[in-house]
């Protein structure tokens, strides 16, 4: 089975689980503009989304982001049009949906399997903004992180479905959204992350 990851950032929280396939015997494939670590016997297919120009900074402000995404979905969509005339296209597509990368990828393969990673849908409440008393963002704030949803939306709309590690992350999403992710835990890496025998604490 040929494996396919989309992260814009090298292999984020994919890591483990390519490595584990790869090791298993499984054909697997990295798309991403950066590369942040190397695995034995992991393809890594590099592409890069340049920003495009922004009549003036009122437009850039608000659609700056959307636009980058949308360049960031079609050099992806590229990417995977020329593996699949290369007969290299994969069998399933596990990939980030925040920055815009699986935007398009149904629109070139539409027969494989593609699912979306969904880490976090952004609220101007409750989230990372508006959690504090004194923390209120003003209308641009709220302008600016609704635009930052629009890759996701479109993308989950696309994809055979989505992944979220947490019902917490899950739970960000809009409630016909939820319905089609599912929560996966990613694990945790006991051989780190572990308890030191000899470590004490004196009160």
């Amino acid at each position: 089975m040929h494996v396919a990851f989309v992260h814009r950032r090298g292999f984020g929280q994919f890591a483990a689980l390519a490595r584990h396939l790869a090791e298993a015997g499984s054909e697997v494939t990295l798309v991403t503009e950066t590369v942040d670590q190397r695995i034995p016997s992991v393809r890594v297919v590099r592409h890069r989304a340049e920003p495009g120009p922004q009549p003036n900074p009122h437009i850039a402000r608000h659609f700056g982001v959307p636009d980058h995404h949308v360049r960031i979905g079609h050099r992806v969509a590229e990417t995977f049009d020329a593996m699949r005339r290369l007969g290299q296209a994969p069998d399933v597509i596990l990939g980030h949906i925040g920055w815009g990368s699986m935007m398009f990828v149904k629109d070139v393969l539409p027969r494989v399997p593609a699912l979306g990673y969904c880490e976090f849908f952004y609220r101007a409440e409750g989230a990372d903004v508006g959690f504090a008393p004194d923390d209120r963002p003003d209308s641009e704030t709220r302008k600016r992180l609704r635009l930052r949803n629009v890759a996701q939306l479109l993308s989950l709309e696309a994809m055979d479905g989505g992944i979220s590690p947490t019902n917490w992350q899950r739970s960000l999403y809009p409630g016909d959204a939820q319905q089609r992710i599912a929560v996966c835990h990613e694990g945790i890496d006991t051989r780190r992350f572990r308890s030191d025998p000899a470590a004490s604490l004196k009160l």
